[in-house]
């Protein structure tokens, strides 16, 4: 009859032993938490997404925002989150949290259209920028519920603008 256990070798020429069953149900258990560790990245990049879109308005690859003073709309091409999850420590698994880290949005190129002469431009669009502002969010899944922190916003007086009235924004037009 073959013998069906595994044996590990731990430090200093010690060994453990399991049965093959045992040692299956680990690496399922790793892969399993794993997987939920993925999806609740995902969940946290949905929850930083809905907050984002509360000033900012996606049209196809662009973002776009209004600002009041001064009166200026801002586009922001390809906006990209990245998440970094933190590593969980036995008081923060004791008190019930799954899941903290950051979602920061990152643009590839951005531009303002400015209504009148400012020192920082206008009227009109300015050309095109490489990179652009970030924004950071912190978040939390503690007993199921997420909790958000908006680290770094900018600017804090955004306001969505519909893609059309950005997409036909001229000087004249006193919009």
């Amino acid at each position: 009859m073959l013998d069906r256990r595994v044996y590990f070798r731990l430090h200093r020429g010690m060994h453990i032993m399991f049965s093959r069953k045992v040692v299956i149900c680990v690496f399922w258990l790793a892969g399993f938490t794993t997987a939920l560790a993925e999806n609740e990245s995902a969940t946290a990049v949905k929850q930083a997404s809905a907050a984002f879109s509360r000033f900012w308005t996606q049209c196809g690859d662009i973002w776009v925002t209004s600002l009041d003073a001064p009166r200026v709309y801002m586009q922001f091409k390809k906006m990209t989150p990245t998440v970094s999850q933190d590593k969980l420590t036995s008081a923060d698994t004791l008190n019930g949290i799954t899941w903290r880290g950051t979602v920061l949005f990152r643009a590839e190129a951005y531009r303002t259209f400015y209504f009148q002469k400012t020192a920082s431009g206008g009227p009109g669009w300015e050309p095109w920028s490489t990179g652009g502002r970030a924004w950071l969010y912190q978040l939390t899944l503690t007993n199921g519920q997420w909790r958000l922190v908006e680290k770094d916003v900018y600017p804090k007086d955004a306001k969505p603008v519909a893609c059309e009235i950005v997409n036909s924004a001229r000087v004249d037009a006193g919009q």
